[in-house]
């Protein structure tokens, strides 16, 4: 078992309103993880700021980030490659992520704060809501703010680090391969069992829903490698 410190509660400051360019990244990584900006498609700077309505500079800025989660490749004097999707490179990166959320996880249902708790509970009837609708943006949206919500309440600044990494790829894995509705009441009940478990406040039953969740995502995982 990990062991984990139960760490001093902290309210962090800051303003809510978001810059131009963090709107960008926010609309760019949502149309390439729902598959609207198709992966090997190749863009222009010009043609982003085009369909977005935003200029270039918060663009290029927006790229930047982009290009370090692995969604797009920039290619000198060619334009933005819209990055595929390699079932054995998410394989890996699942190797990883299974290791690096267990004890997020934990610290998460240790460390979280009362509002924090409420917030997960609060998403957990939202990824039911989304998926009694059948609406995978719905639960999409909901699935995003739980892991970041879970990687804000670890209270590790390292382990915010880490989702960085994966979570954008993943998350467009988990669209391009499961997000059938035959799926998505499966895959939500699952996320909502974690969101309701590190609300409880016991890890172990927390990392034991966790665990679920990637067996589940590693079945699909391998089916599509099989294919």
């Amino acid at each position: 078992m990990q062991t984990v410190i139960k760490m001093p509660q902290t309210v962090s400051g800051g303003s809510e309103s978001k810059t131009l360019a963090e709107q960008a990244y926010e609309l760019l990584e949502e149309k390439i993880i729902t598959l609207q900006l198709a992966p090997g498609r190749l863009m222009s700077e010009s043609a982003m700021a085009g369909e977005l309505g935003i200029g270039r500079t918060p663009i290029r800025e927006a790229l930047q980030k982009l290009t370090q989660t692995g969604l797009v490749v920039v290619l000198p004097h060619k334009g933005i490659l819209i990055s595929e999707i390699n079932p054995l490179k998410q394989l890996r990166l699942l190797e990883f992520r299974q290791v690096s959320e267990q004890l997020m996880v934990r610290c998460a249902t240790i460390r979280n704060s009362s509002d924090q708790k409420a917030k997960f509970l609060e998403l957990a009837d939202q990824l039911e809501t989304a998926a009694a609708q059948n609406d995978a943006g719905a639960f999409m949206r909901a699935d995003n703010l739980l892991h970041v919500s879970i990687a804000q309440a670890s209270h590790n600044e390292y382990l915010v680090r880490a989702l960085e990494i994966y979570h954008s790829l993943s998350r467009r894995f988990w669209f391009a391969y499961n997000s059938a509705s035959s799926n998505l009441q499966y895959c939500s009940a699952l996320h909502a069992d974690l969101a309701r478990q590190i609300a409880s406040g016991n890890p172990d039953k927390a990392v034991a829903a966790h665990d679920k969740l990637i067996k589940h995502i590693l079945e699909v995982l391998q089916a599509t490698i099989t294919l």
